[in-house]
């Protein structure tokens, strides 16, 4: 075939077209474009150095055999024009027998690599060669996927220290679009960053409006390479729905951090004086608490000590563990509290010991310091932890990414929430949808009680089923 007559090939999967007199604007990005266009043809492309030489590139097929693929690139001479040009070029593989052989940088450009690497940098080499294969139909060597891994983590690594340069100026930004949000970004005394966090703009709307119970929970990141820890503060609306109040990225949940985020959700407007919080019983969330001046006080999840004991007396726990535990944390008056416990060490005394030595105003409901505080039939940390299983997209990106998926999800919640707020106005509402269930719900029940007046301030109910 004539050259004349090959000076345009086009690659029809992908759309890529090398014609005569093409440009280019380096010598990088010629050499890129051309072997990218010949690896969508299941072959590889290198440079001819004997052949080459000066302003002249010849590229050529890598076939063992003798192949009449060749490109022929110049660097201009043109005043004013830059880069490099198409000067001629064979377009046909006659006598090939080459095969794809792709380069570490097209290997390490591929979407399941990328996503692989960077979701775990110590991945095997073999599994992702494997990955590979199976997704892009492309075969490379162990030595050539190490290499591959390599570039890939020091690209990320690179993308890392950019991103927490973008990640200060978004938060303040965020800050001064949206009054009532308050955001910190903290560096260590060598410049670098070491903590941020954000709240939501609408605390105080949530604060009053909302139960006066809080969750707070812990959680490590899930990106390959940014592995620290995010905390989350969750309130839950008279609907019964969650909404996040505030979200922290540092270093680890330790006492010193989880006091730095309580603080910051105090500063930002959440209310914590008599105020209930939920935790999973971790060391520092617990000693932040308990050490700060805020007025709040933790709650114990009860379903976290049930799993705990089940783990501790493995093989020697009753079958209604469960329930003998809700009966005793749910107990209104010491009397009840002290006959359940008195069943449960009975039979299981090891047991009621690990039970005596949690104190009690942290998890029971019948001591005098949280009788009259509500708690809204809340006694686990579902409801923070649902909130936190809702967050694992956003656990897997980079810090930038993680707060802007953040700030996403409290705009959209605030839209939402103005919504079905009129909603409920056109429709006359006094209490939200949730709430009046429960009326009606305990309306059903209100036959199978009775009440007897003692005074005009006590009465007494009694069940009659």
């Amino acid at each position: 075939m004539d050259e004349e007559e090959t000076t345009q090939v086009q690659d029809q999967e992908e759309g890529q077209v090398v014609y005569k007199n093409m440009t280019f604007k380096d010598r990088k990005s010629c050499t890129t474009f051309l072997q990218d266009f010949v690896l969508s043809q299941g072959k590889r492309l290198v440079v001819d150095k004997k052949a080459s030489g000066g302003k002249s590139v010849i590229f050529r097929c890598s076939s063992p055999t003798p192949c009449s693929y060749e490109v022929r690139v110049l660097k201009s001479k043109k005043k004013n024009v830059h880069g490099y040009f198409v000067s001629s070029c064979v377009l046909e593989h006659h006598g090939c027998t080459g095969h794809a052989r792709p380069t570490c940088r097209q290997i390490s450009e591929l979407e399941v690599t990328q996503a692989d690497v960077t979701a775990n940098p110590k991945a095997s080499a073999r599994s992702l060669i494997g990955q590979v294969c199976q997704t892009n139909a492309i075969e490379c060597s162990q030595r050539m996927m190490y290499r591959v891994q390599a570039k890939i983590t020091e690209e990320n690594l690179g993308d890392y220290e950019k991103n927490f340069k973008k990640v200060e100026s978004l938060l303040e930004e965020f800050e001064r679009a949206n009054p009532g949000s308050r955001q910190v970004f903290e560096r260590d005394h060598e410049g670098r960053y070491k903590r941020a966090f954000l709240s939501n703009p609408f605390v105080a709307r949530h604060v009053k409006h909302g139960q006066k119970v809080l969750g707070i929970d812990g959680a490590f990141m899930k990106h390959g390479i940014y592995r620290e820890v995010m905390l989350i503060l969750v309130v839950r609306t008279g609907n019964n729905t969650n909404v996040v109040l505030a979200v922290a990225l540092c270093a680890s949940e330790d006492e010193e951090n989880c006091r730095w985020f309580i603080a910051n959700a105090k500063a930002a407007g959440v209310v914590f004086n008599d105020v209930p919080i939920f935790t999973d019983r971790g060391s520092g969330l617990l000693a932040a608490i308990d050490n700060c001046d805020f007025g709040c006080f933790g709650r114990y999840c009860t379903r976290h000590i049930v799993s705990n004991i089940l783990k501790k007396f493995n093989g020697c726990v009753p079958g209604d563990l469960k329930t003998m535990v809700y009966r005793i944390q749910g107990a209104d008056t010491g009397e009840e509290f002290k006959s359940h416990f008195a069943s449960l060490r009975l039979t299981h005394p090891l047991i009621a010991d690990y039970i005596q030595e949690i104190p009690q105003e942290q998890w029971l409901m019948y001591p005098s310091s949280v009788r009259n505080i509500k708690m809204y039939g809340w006694r686990t940390t579902n409801f923070v932890e649902s909130a936190n299983r809702t967050s694992v997209p956003a656990r897997g990106k980079f810090p930038l990414h993680f707060f802007k998926e953040y700030m996403d999800k409290i705009m959209t919640e605030a839209f939402d929430c103005q919504v079905v707020g009129e909603a409920w106005e056109r429709q006359g509402r006094v209490v939200t949808p949730n709430a009046q269930g429960k009326i009606d719900q305990e309306q059903t029940q209100a036959g199978s009680y009775t009440v007897l007046r003692k005074t005009r301030s006590i009465s007494f109910v009694r069940s009659t089923r």
